[in-house]
């Protein structure tokens, strides 16, 4: 019985690695993608921005929404932020969009007092309940305005003074655009071992997947902050509904399905801070673990039948989105391999080279899809001995995160809606290595 059942896990293991290889090619192709892309989509993102604006007297209103619950005293330097942006005063407007039950409402009071005298508008807009979260208290402060665009910054995001000018320059050139998204930078990335592995994962997420998917067309995920919708596009992909924990995937591909696009540019960047302690970031991470699984559940479908997209497009985009179930099939492999050795040591000369292979193929390409976004970002200053340093750090934050991963799929499949939980902000000034 007991060889009966290391043959079992074996099997298990073995089919897991199995179901490894597609996405390993999708890695590859993806990787090529960016390649093939990479020059002619920075050139053309240059262009973009370049578009000229029209004259101060007939650039349109925007509006710069701040959510907050329970920030504190940061939604302050959030206020003003906002309001330092380069964009005619009268046309210029900001919502705090407030569910907090703490001091911040007080906070973000004192900080519009002060600026009264400056003629520029901002709202405190306070909601009875906290339905559907954030993505509830963006669509009701929305609701309360006539005005066309809706630039979005969490609390501990700082935009510069031209953001609007350059974001928008790309936004007004294309009509059939639903959304600008600009690239978050991390005041924070050196504090500690944690924010590194953290920083040389998202810049890989901007870097490559989502200059890619913009270069070649592909679904573009919104990534929550810093960028500026367009109100058709979000009327168009049913408003901001809060279904999932990750109402910005959610409308994105709403939107794109209803015919939008969105775009992302790589150089213009807003600094933000990254959680520096384990028990903030598990909170975060499990967050967008759940909300990602909640989409991507649905979305895979959706985008296979497609009309927009070739069928070597399709392949891509559902690998690139569907990289999010490698953790839990690694989950099943890793266990079922181990279970498979322990009740049968043999087991281990049919199971372990195909799991070793897998995993090598997988870390390689990781690190190739990394080395790549960390040049495209910052050229050669990070040397490459201090790179592969940074990349063992990644490896061992995904190691734990494959367990954070088995938690999101318990709640995804519960049927039960999860808590939305804030990351705790400290207002970080940046730190230096």
């Amino acid at each position: 019985m007991i060889a009966g059942l290391a043959s079992l896990f074996a099997a298990i293991a073995l089919a897991g690695c199995a179901a490894i290889v597609p996405f390993v090619i999708g890695k590859v192709l993806f990787i090529a993608l960016h390649l093939s892309l990479r020059r002619k989509g920075l050139a053309g993102e240059q262009a973009q921005l370049a578009h000229p604006l029209p004259a101060d007297g007939a650039l349109p209103d925007v509006v710069i929404q701040l959510p907050v619950y329970n920030e504190g005293e940061i939604v302050k330097r959030a206020i003003l932020a906002a309001a330092a942006l380069d964009w005619p005063k009268d046309k210029l407007h900001i919502q705090v969009c407030d569910d907090s039950t703490d001091d911040t409402t007080r906070f973000a009071t004192e900080t519009m007092q002060e600026l009264a005298a400056s003629g520029i508008d901002v709202a405190l807009m306070r909601r009875a309940n906290r339905n559907a979260f954030k993505a509830g208290s963006l669509q009701a402060a929305m609701e309360k305005v006539p005005y066309q665009y809706f630039a979005i910054f969490d609390a501990d995001y700082l935009p510069r003074r031209d953001f609007l000018r350059r974001c928008m320059a790309v936004l007004l050139a294309d009509s059939k655009l639903a959304f600008v998204q600009a690239r978050a930078e991390f005041l924070n990335r050196n504090e500690n071992l944690l924010t590194r592995a953290q920083a040389m994962e998202l810049d890989t997420h901007y870097a490559v997947e989502q200059a890619t998917r913009s270069w070649a067309g592909l679904p573009l995920p919104f990534n929550g902050t810093c960028g500026i919708w367009r109100r058709a596009a979000i009327e168009a992909g049913g408003g901001w509904q809060g279904h999932t924990l990750a109402e910005d995937m959610e409308l994105s591909y709403a939107a794109w399905l209803a015919g939008w696009q969105g775009v992302f540019v790589t150089s213009v960047t807003v600094p933000g801070e990254l959680p520096a302690d384990r028990r903030s970031w598990t909170s975060q991470q499990d967050r967008w673990l759940t909300g990602s699984g909640q989409v991507i559940r649905t979305i895979i479908g959706l985008v296979w039948r497609s009309e927009r997209l070739s069928l070597l497009k399709k392949i891509i985009a559902i690998g690139n989105i569907s990289m999010w179930w490698v953790s839990a099939i690694i989950n099943v492999i890793c266990a079922s391999s181990a279970v498979a050795i322990v009740l049968n040591p043999a087991a281990a000369k049919v199971v372990a080279p195909s799991v070793l292979a897998v995993l090598c193929a997988l870390i390689f390409l990781l690190c190739v899809e990394q080395r790549l976004g960390n040049t495209l970002l910052h050229g050669r200053s990070r040397a490459l001995p201090g790179f592969l340093a940074d990349f063992l750090l990644y490896i061992a934050v995904t190691v734990y995160k494959l367990w954070l991963h088995l938690l999101s799929l318990r709640k995804i499949f519960s049927g039960r809606k999860p808590e939305f939980v804030r990351t705790p902000k400290r207002g970080v000034e940046e730190t230096r290595s």
